[in-house]
């Protein structure tokens, strides 16, 4: 065989091997699957806790579009962007307790002295 029809053969493999996982993210499928976590990693939170979280995350939901409908009716530029900054930090305290609810809890980093703490 030449290199030009063993260049072939390898890009026609790596075709094929490309087409092996078109079925699986066809007709939007791999839409079901974004942004969850891989499967085994997922560590639950207890119930009483998830229903806490469940409504503090309600609650800042419907902060949030309280804060969209002013918005929306709001002329002042100046106004306008004070209500951004708003919804940006009602945001920030949205993230934590979703990635809590939906990934469990994050592992806690132990504390290591460094060696110059050793003789303190």
């Amino acid at each position: 065989m030449t290199h030009r029809s063993i260049l072939i053969v390898l890009a026609a493999t790596a075709a094929l091997a490309g087409c092996a996982r078109l079925n699986e993210r066809a007709y939007g499928t791999w839409l079901d699957t974004y942004g969850m976590p891989p499967v085994g990693s997922r560590q639950a939170v207890p119930e009483p806790q998830a229903s806490e979280l469940r409504a503090q995350i309600a609650q800042l939901q419907a902060q949030a579009e309280t804060v969209r409908v002013k918005m929306s009716a709001e002329k002042d530029r100046v106004r306008r962007f004070a209500y951004l900054k708003q919804l940006r930090d009602i945001g920030d305290q949205q993230r934590p307790l979703d990635e809590l609810l939906h990934f469990g809890p994050k592992p806690s980093l132990l504390a290591v002295p460094s060696p110059g703490d050793a003789g303190a």
